[in-house]
């Protein structure tokens, strides 16, 4: 396994050395509170610098890269707030429409491309009957006018749903013009999400759109016919955004 050593002041965490067990190694797999079982981050401290791992994923297997002194914890997950460098990232600028609050964010996964029908992006952001998110590195995050900002956790409830449950994401406006903002999920903590709606900076033209939820799109909404650069979904899609613009070649630093 080859490592590529980031500068360290690219990266805030604390730096924590790391070991790979063996085959035999029978310590604790990945578990805890950020644990996941498909360990999939990409960065971690080591010496005081910021790795990157070349290899795959654990692919649901207990994970073998093990914290020293903190055997029940992945060590891939001290990096999750620094997933990409900096220099692999576009930074984007946004703000409201009033200008109360703007916002800075690094993104690897910048084309708007990912277009959602759901009534919460409708009713909450989507003036076209959809949202857009975008993807960027939440540790990146900088934002000014923090003072005009409220937030919102949806109630969620499918048809096969008995009882709306709160969803985790929590979704960011400006509470003097309602502009949507991004949208924050800790399931994800190294991500945030920008609504394309808010970002200022020019954002590239995607080669395919993808529209997802479409089960709960509204009858108005004028959906374009599937086909070679446009891809339908009931609901959830098939690719994470990372995974879209890997396949287009369109990750940044791939």
């Amino acid at each position: 396994m080859s490592l590529t050593p980031i500068p360290p002041e690219r990266c805030g965490h604390v730096a924590l050395m790391a070991v790979e067990s063996t085959e035999g190694d029978t310590r604790p797999a990945a578990s805890g509170a950020g644990a996941s079982g498909r360990c999939g981050h990409r960065w971690e401290k080591r010496d005081g610098r910021c790795w990157s791992w070349d290899a795959g994923t654990a692919g649901g297997n207990p994970c073998r890269y093990l914290l020293v002194g903190l055997d029940s914890q992945c060590g891939l997950e001290c990096g999750r707030s620094c997933s990409f460098a900096k220099e692999e990232a576009v930074e984007l600028g946004g703000s409201c429409h009033c200008g109360a609050v703007r916002f800075s964010v690094d993104s690897p996964t910048p084309y708007p491309y990912q277009a959602c029908y759901c009534s919460i992006c409708r009713k909450t952001a989507g003036g076209g009957g959809y949202a857009i998110n975008l993807g960027g590195d939440s540790s990146s995050l900088r934002v000014e006018g923090e003072e005009n900002i409220t937030a919102f956790q949806a109630r969620v409830r499918n048809p096969e749903d008995e009882e709306a449950s709160t969803s985790p994401a929590t979704r960011h406006f400006c509470s003097l013009c309602g502009s949507a903002l991004w949208l924050y999920d800790p399931r994800w903590p190294e991500l945030v999400h920008p609504f394309a709606s808010a970002i200022d900076t020019p954002l590239p033209k995607p080669p395919e759109m993808v529209r997802i939820m479409l089960e709960f799109a509204a009858p108005w909404c004028d959906i374009p016919e599937q086909g070679k650069d446009e891809r339908h979904f009931r609901r959830d899609p098939e690719e994470s955004l990372e995974e879209w613009h890997r396949r287009h070649g369109l990750y940044e630093g791939s």
